[in-house]
């Protein structure tokens, strides 16, 4: 039969096996000296390797900066995005990137990579500064293309009413750029509506053109667009209510008459005048006074002598131009 050692014997074993680790020491020196040498070769490694990947990333901002130089957009976009992925925290490439994407976007791959680059760019300013304006404008006008809905939401946060908007845009000009920006999205929307449906989105666009005629008053483009609005808004609601109607009327002329009157020489706002008032006259002798005086001030303007050909060929012409 097996019988178990006696203890005694173990308790020697143990003993004898242990016996040359308690009298073992450190080699300190060796260790201290082992532990420097890999920090140091650690380190080392780390600058040979950032080395390296700063010879890459220069390598691929070369290129790219190249194919951006031939008009080669979608190599430089390549490019720019291998950079990137080694220089990500390069704020100024990333931007040129994000602006080649804005500019350049060939699918939806390219809106949403754009969008990406602007988020991450957004970061880097604080929402006061100029920057982060231009940057949250561009990255607004990508969304839009992919969720119009989501755009237009987010520029009516980024436009707060407020009672003096003239004042708003005075204090920070930029803010024009995001109200065009929304003023393009809403005649996006109105275009594919049904005429049934525009009513309340042209009043909208009126109550935007108003505050951009505000904000610029020195443009008379706004101002003739505006009495556009006007028109065709009293054209949808005639019906419904003839006297405000009447009111819009009244106020599409003057809008146009200011517009002439203090740009009393633009030829382009003359014209824009002179076929307003040949839609929307109710005269059988529209008022050919804008057509004169564009030739007046350029005598060989093709528009105005295609127009005035144009009119003195109607059977009412005879009694409409003075002699």
């Amino acid at each position: 039969d097996l019988t178990s050692p006696d203890s005694s014997v173990v308790d020697d074993a143990i003993s004898e096996w242990a016996q040359p680790f308690s009298t073992w020491t450190w080699n300190r020196p060796l260790l201290y000296a082992t532990v420097i040498l890999a920090v140091i070769g650690a380190a080392g490694c780390a600058v040979i390797l950032r080395m390296r990947s700063d010879r890459i990333a220069s390598q691929w901002l070369l290129l790219a900066d190249r194919a951006e130089d031939e008009g080669d957009w979608e190599l430089a976009k390549n490019r720019f995005s291998r950079y990137l992925s080694i220089r990500r925290d390069d704020v100024e490439i990333t931007r040129r990137l994000a602006d080649i994407h804005y500019a350049r976007a060939n699918n939806i791959d390219d809106v949403r990579a754009g969008m990406r680059l602007y988020s991450r760019s957004l970061q880097q300013y604080a929402p006061t500064d100029d920057e982060y304006i231009d940057l949250k404008l561009k990255h607004l006008a990508m969304l839009a293309r992919v969720y119009p809905t989501a755009g237009l939401t987010a520029l009516d946060d980024m436009l707060p009413s407020a009672e003096n908007p003239d004042q708003v845009f005075r204090q920070n000009p930029k803010l024009v750029q995001a109200l065009r920006l929304r003023i393009y999205l809403l005649e996006r929307q109105l275009f594919a509506m049904s005429q049934g449906d525009q009513i309340a989105l042209r009043q909208r666009l009126i109550e935007d053109y108003e505050l951009l005629t505000k904000a610029e008053p020195d443009n008379p483009l706004n101002s003739q667009k505006l009495a556009l609005l006007y028109r065709r808004h009293a054209e949808g609601i005639e019906s419904d209510d003839p006297q405000v109607a009447t009111q819009l009327r009244q106020k599409a002329d003057k809008s146009m008459d200011d517009a002439v009157e203090t740009h009393p020489k633009d030829i382009d706002v003359l014209l824009r005048r002179f076929e307003y008032r040949q839609s929307y006259s109710r005269s059988m002798h529209p008022d050919t006074s804008d057509l004169q005086r564009i030739l007046e001030l350029d005598p060989d303007n093709p528009q105005a002598l295609l127009n005035l050909a144009i009119f003195l060929a109607e059977p009412r012409a005879n009694s409409a131009v003075p002699s």
